[in-house]
């Protein structure tokens, strides 16, 4: 597929989840201001203590996503037989600045007067009991990913994949020069990426829009942007099934760590799947 028709879902993929934003919001706010149906705020994960100002916070945060996709798509891709050092350098540092973003987005709650620790549920699980859990919910997640592409494979797209080039970190992962090199790339995809985009997406984003509206959309919306952030066409439906998974099992352990957990597992199987020369 090329880079224009791919930049073109990606932005109307982003117009889409920005007007059914707009919409939804509005539809919640008159069935809560009018006493309509009522549903259940909190589930495990709190969303609460959220207000107007991190309602700002987020749009802001999504309005500087949907810019950022449109210029890194504009971004002249690796050229595949190159070394693969020309392209680790902005990978690590796209991963560090998102981890810089979490780190901002923490440093904004403690001043707001709220606990990120508390939000995130990070005391509602042991260390062990969460990587447990993330097991087990991850095998669930792959058997969704797995036949969610079978039926779309089958019934959608005529039994031909519409786009199945590898995505960019994959490509740079396979042609990373030297086993440093490549330790360095997996330390980022299985430690950094995981806690990073996880605090972005699950962890603020999901909780402030559930505040807003409550957890089906929330979960919905946030996996539909968690997947058009990562600008790889073929891989949207699996990236939006996976993103579901996370945001299912942090609503129903209420602890931000099972996602963490899950990302960090998924990112690792997949490296070591591509180490011994699978796609």
């Amino acid at each position: 597929m090329s880079e224009a028709a791919t930049q073109a879902i990606i932005h109307d993929l982003f117009m889409l989840c920005g007007m059914a934003l707009v919409m939804a919001l509005a539809v919640y706010a008159l069935l809560r201001a009018g006493g309509g149906p009522s549903w259940n705020y909190e589930g495990e994960v709190l969303s609460r203590p959220y207000g107007w100002a991190d309602g700002v916070t987020a749009l802001l945060l999504l309005a500087f996503f949907a810019w950022g996709s449109s210029a890194a798509g504009q971004a002249a891709a690796p050229t595949p037989g190159e070394p693969g050092n020309t392209s680790i350098g902005p990978l690590m540092v796209g991963m560090i600045f998102m981890l810089m973003i979490a780190a901002v987005l923490l440093a904004y709650l403690r001043i707001r007067g709220l606990n990120p620790a508390e939000l995130f549920g990070m005391r509602q699980l042991t260390m062990k009991a969460a990587l447990f859990s993330a097991a087990g919910w991850l095998v669930l997640v792959y058997v969704a990913m797995v036949l969610s592409r079978r039926y779309l494979e089958n019934n959608l797209f005529g039994g031909s994949w519409p786009d199945d080039s590898e995505q960019d970190p994959v490509k740079t992962f396979q042609q990373a020069g030297g086993p440093a090199l490549k330790l360095i790339l997996a330390a980022g995809a299985v430690i950094i990426a995981p806690i990073a985009e996880e605090t972005i997406f699950r962890g603020f984003i999901y909780g402030v829009v559930k505040s807003y509206s409550e957890r089906w959309f929330a979960a919905i919306f946030t996996s539909l942007v968690f997947a058009a952030v990562h600008q790889h066409v073929g891989s949207l439906p699996a990236l939006f099934v996976l993103a579901m998974g996370f945001a299912l099992a942090y609503e129903a352990t209420g602890c931000l760590l099972v996602p963490m957990f899950m990302h960090a597992l998924f990112n690792a199987l997949n490296l070591a799947l591509l180490a011994m020369g699978r796609s």
